[in-house]
């Protein structure tokens, strides 16, 4: 049954904002999730697409939601697309004329809600804390939401990241086909590299790939990496290393400790206090407290090829059970369209 026969209810339109299209794609697995679920979705970036909104962005050196010409081509579009809900990704509060517009190109009850995705620790000065909600993924930003919305009616929340299972597809290879050794996989940036390199240092074999991996005795594997080629080395290796991106995730998870294990993958992550929320540890993931455990619990991994495989199928079914953006499209409309959500979770079983 799908979720439209199930709830006898008009299919919510999602109206979904974004800065613009980065390394990762996250927006559209967002979108992906609502229209699993039979939503209607409508995406708009807030990057300059039009001369009139470069002009006005070079003309008032604004952009995105600061940039009023880029939101009145949002409200356009919220006027004719009559959404049920919109969800702005990746900024804490709205500037005072963006939300005026959004308002008045909807009904005024609409509820405009944010989704924090990447660390944050300080309140832009040109945004307000106008948001009806605001979901966060990392707990280290809580206590600076509170303070900004305290006296307010916003509705705060944790809501962690997720994976797709459509862009990391799943393939049952064991444990004992895959090449025994860790790979990370992703963009190398400085800090990571310095991780990397601490890590060889004290024995530990590792296989890099994506931008900046430095390796130039194999220069394609230096390109960045398609969600596809992404699952193909998770599903290669053995072991998939996850670390911390500096600046980014503090007590969190990011979208690579559920795309790992949606692939099929055996992922590791470094202990943080949101980790045990999502998997349990040891046996569907591996957390590690230091590189020094890290490389014994690969080495145990290589030894034990069966127990590698028991973790990386239980990290699947977790994800494919509690971790897909359809599972958080379930919780958004729960919350603000509940007369949506009936037969909406059991849709995805």
């Amino acid at each position: 049954m799908s979720p439209k026969s199930a709830s006898a209810m008009p299919s919510p339109r999602i109206f979904l904002i974004y800065k613009g299209r980065g390394i990762n794609s996250w927006h559209e697995d967002i979108q992906s999730g609502f229209r699993q679920l039979g939503c209607e979705v409508k995406a708009s970036s807030l990057r300059s697409n039009h001369l009139i909104e470069r002009i006005s962005q070079v003309r008032t050196k604004t952009r995105l939601l600061e940039n009023d010409a880029v939101c009145r081509r949002i409200a356009a579009s919220l006027r004719e697309f009559g959404p049920d809900l919109i969800l702005v990704l990746n900024f804490p509060g709205l500037p005072e004329q963006a939300h005026s517009m959004f308002r008045e190109a909807t009904d005024g009850r609409t509820p405009i809600v944010g989704w924090l995705c990447d660390r944050f620790d300080r309140f832009p000065p040109a945004l307000r804390p106008l948001f009806d909600g605001v979901y966060n993924f990392d707990t280290a930003a809580s206590d600076l939401l509170m303070d900004i919305y305290q006296g307010t009616s916003c509705k705060l929340r944790i809501l962690p990241l997720a994976a797709n299972p459509d862009k990391y597809r799943y393939a049952p290879i064991h444990a004992r086909s895959r090449i025994a050794a860790l790979a990370f996989a992703g963009n190398c940036t400085p800090s990571r590299n310095e991780i990397f390199e601490r890590y060889r240092k004290i024995g530990g074999g590792l296989e890099t790939f994506g931008p900046h991996s430095t390796s130039w005795l194999r220069p394609w594997r230096n390109r960045r990496l398609s969600s596809d080629a992404l699952s193909r080395i998770y599903k290669k290796y053995l072991v998939s290393l996850n670390v911390l991106q500096e600046g980014n995730t503090v007590h969190g998870l990011n979208l690579r400790a559920f795309e790992i294990p949606c692939a099929g993958g055996l992922g590791t992550y470094p202990d943080v206090p949101q980790l045990a929320e999502c998997f349990i540890p040891g046996e569907e993931i591996l957390v590690y407290h230091s590189l020094e455990e890290l490389k014994s619990l690969v080495e145990e991994m290589i030894a034990d090829p069966e127990k590698a495989q028991a973790i990386s199928e239980a990290g699947h079914r977790r994800v494919m059970n509690e971790h897909t953006f359809a599972h958080r499209a379930v919780t958004i409309i729960s919350d603000w369209l509940p007369k949506h959500s009936v037969g909406m979770l059991s849709a995805l079983k």
